[in-house]
């Protein structure tokens, strides 16, 4: 009894160390999101902070999960509460899932 709870904690120990390494693999490119990033960049400006114009919201510094999130919502037209919704809509109709986590790397890397 003793030694199966021994080999349930062992095997719990090894999942929790591989878990942020195995997450990390997936993440995406802050180099390639920044290249690819253009069109993000039209109204939430360059550096995703949107200080003009406010009908945009802040992108830079926002958690790499929320961006993709949202962003994949948005080129499934699942999200809805915008505005900009068909802008939205067409600005990520042709991304990729690795797209998305591209520009979600490069966006959660910016400081808010």
């Amino acid at each position: 009894m003793i030694r199966a709870g021994v080999l349930a904690a062992a095997a719990l120990a090894a999942l929790l160390a591989a878990g942020p390494a195995v997450a990390a693999e997936n993440r995406g490119d802050p180099k390639r999101g920044f290249a690819i990033s253009e069109s993000c960049a039209a109204c939430h400006e360059g550096d995703g902070r949107s200080t003009g114009y406010r009908l945009y919201p802040r992108i830079a510094g926002q958690h790499y999960e929320y961006l993709v999130t949202a962003i994949a919502e948005f080129r499934n037209k699942e999200r809805r509460q915008t505005m900009a919704l068909h802008m939205m809509w067409d600005a990520t109709a042709k991304l990729t899932d690795q797209d998305i986590r591209d520009l979600a790397a490069f966006y959660s890397g910016l400081p808010w």
